[in-house]
């Protein structure tokens, strides 16, 4: 039998173990942001390119990891909005002593503070998603940099 429930992603990700994994990864990329500006000034050593490079692919393993819980989290807060957006459309509706129109309850929707708050909660996990995935690609991206440095290329000062 798989593992997968042990490993899946469960049900409303909490953020508290989303900053976890997130501080954990970051203390990584500030290690690679060190060595890309070690090898960007000095002539970086062969040895220690080939495991910057390890470290590389470390971190990409953990973004990977962390992405599936900042997706799920950002589909969440979508989620939420359209459930928030939801309840503030009947109660607006309901409440209303005179017939009221779609386009009038849509308006009152669009500037409730709790559907305002629900979106806004939801741009940041977005943004939050789309800045990992960002970080993923530059980190393949120096992966390849430093085993190319391991390999005695990209060495401009010889």
């Amino acid at each position: 039998m798989s593992d997968w429930n042990e490993i899946g992603p469960e049900k409303d990700t909490d953020p508290e173990d989303l900053v976890a994994a997130s501080e954990k990864v970051e203390r990584i990329i500030a290690q690679i942001s060190k060595e890309f500006k070690l090898a960007h000034n000095y002539k970086y050593d062969v040895e220690k390119a080939e495991l910057t490079a390890a470290l590389c692919l470390e971190a990409q393993k953990q973004i990977a990891e962390f992405l599936s819980d900042a997706e799920i989290y950002s589909k969440e807060r979508k989620s939420e909005v359209e459930s928030v957006s939801a309840e503030r459309y009947f109660h607006y509706k309901e409440s209303a002593t005179d017939k009221i129109s779609e386009s009038a309850l849509n308006h009152f929707i669009a500037k409730d503070e709790k559907v305002k708050e629900a979106k806004s909660e939801q741009f940041k996990a977005e943004a939050n998603y789309k800045k990992w995935q960002n970080l993923l690609s530059i980190l393949k991206d120096g992966h390849i940099y430093f085993r190319g440095l391991a390999k005695g290329k990209n060495d401009w000062s010889s």
